[in-house]
């Protein structure tokens, strides 16, 4: 992960309170990434759950991010070192705000 988008996640994930479930899009650990850099510090007590198109190191579900599904809305979506890989932006956005509980 870059230090630009690791500072930028350190950042938000500082201003978030009672976090309790986190879903990483394209989470798959490369070069690190948001879980795998401190994941204590930035959601302690919270699940996470890393998707990711092939099964890698990290990843607990095997999906694109475009149309990943999870079992009930979550807190936070993370979505680093993503985006610019894609021609599908749009798409995992919309996933990303469809997988917030309201006021995620």
């Amino acid at each position: 992960m870059h230090s630009e988008a690791w500072e930028f996640i350190q950042y938000a994930a500082g201003r978030l309170v009672n976090v309790r479930s986190v879903v990483d899009l394209g989470g798959q650990d490369v070069n690190s990434t948001a879980r795998g850099m401190h994941p204590r510090t930035l959601f302690p007590g919270a699940t996470y759950t890393t998707v990711d198109q092939v099964q890698g190191l990290g990843v607990t579900q095997v999906s694109s991010a475009e149309t990943y599904d999870h079992w009930e809305f979550v807190d936070v979506v993370v979505c680093t070192e993503l985006l610019e890989h894609t021609p599908n932006g749009k798409d995992i956005i919309a996933n990303a705000y469809r997988l917030l509980k309201p006021g995620g």
